[in-house]
């Protein structure tokens, strides 16, 4: 049994050996839910660089971080659009420059990238193995270079449909989600020990409490115990390998908005948004296409 990670001014009661394990095991045999049609694939990163000048820059939906040589990185706001219509696909993304906190400088100009899906021979680059997408940026200043890239492809989260949590049909965890929404939050935010991976389910406990159970980074399981109505965290423990697990548990996993969408390559994606709460994150169901 792994030790338990254990927060400070908690009572005797809640600090009793096996309290999370023992009353949810029976609560973790949901039935898992049915698999609706896969999403179609997109581009939602993109990895790039380029010589003579040399350059690199990442890429996500909303962010961009240019980085010159002999200068500091710079982080652009903006926007990925994907023309996956045309063929080869081509994606552009546009974003305004941000100045360092505090600095009086104004904003830089537009940083304009444009990409076509085609193999890209970087002969200076020390990886191995072509890049799939070829880059044409227009930089602040005006100058204008090329280069190559590496697209990581996924579901579109911005796309994801919203969970639908008044179907009576929907027989995994998230059927409990609504209630326990503050519970997810809170222990999201402040009930897990280290960076969480994604949420793996969330189920109802006696006495108006919650259960939030977690995949962390370095691979560990984690459950948070936090009341219904306030999100106050109780409990965290580790998870024994020997902990029951239901059926519906990572089926779907939840990843919290303040997290950032997932990049999921199979299945199937949900927003989840509620009433006066707003957009908590994504629900991401595997479906018969994955093979983890």
């Amino acid at each position: 049994m792994e030790s338990p990670t254990r927060n400070p001014g908690r009572s005797a009661r809640q600090r009793r050996s096996g309290f999370a394990t023992s009353l949810i095991a029976p609560l973790l045999l949901a039935a898992a839910t049915g698999s609706a049609a896969a999403q179609d694939l997109t581009v939602q990163k993109l990895s790039c660089q380029g010589n003579e000048p040399f350059w690199s820059l990442e890429i996500s939906q909303e962010e961009a971080r240019l980085t010159e040589m002999g200068e500091t990185e710079r982080l652009f706001r903006g926007s990925l659009s994907r023309l996956d219509y045309l063929d080869p696909p081509w994606s552009v993304w546009r974003g305004r420059g941000q100045r360092d906190e505090g600095a009086e400088e104004p904003r830089e100009s537009d940083l304009v990238a444009v990409f076509r899906a085609e193999v890209c021979l970087d002969s200076m680059s020390e990886e191995g193995g072509p890049f799939d997408r070829r880059a044409v940026l227009t930089l602040p200043d005006g100058r204008l270079v090329s280069g190559c890239c590496r697209a990581a492809v996924g579901l579109d989260a911005n796309e994801a449909p919203l969970a639908d949590f008044e179907d009576v049909a929907r027989g995994d965890w998230t059927g409990f989600l609504p209630r326990l929404a503050e519970t997810l939050t809170g222990c999201v935010d402040k009930g897990f020990v280290g960076p969480v991976d994604k949420v793996l389910g969330a189920w109802p406990l006696p006495r108006d409490q919650g259960l939030v159970r977690a995949l962390m980074q370095d691979g560990a399981r984690q459950d948070c115990v936090a009341e219904q109505a306030s999100g106050q965290v109780l409990l965290s423990d580790a998870v024994s390998d020997r902990a029951a697990k239901g059926r519906s548990e990572g089926d779907p996993s939840f990843y919290a908005a303040a997290l950032g969408p997932p990049l999921a390559t199979c299945g199937r994606l949900e927003k989840v948004v509620l009433p006066e709460k707003g957009m908590l994150g994504w629900l991401h169901y595997k479906g018969p296409d994955c093979s983890f």
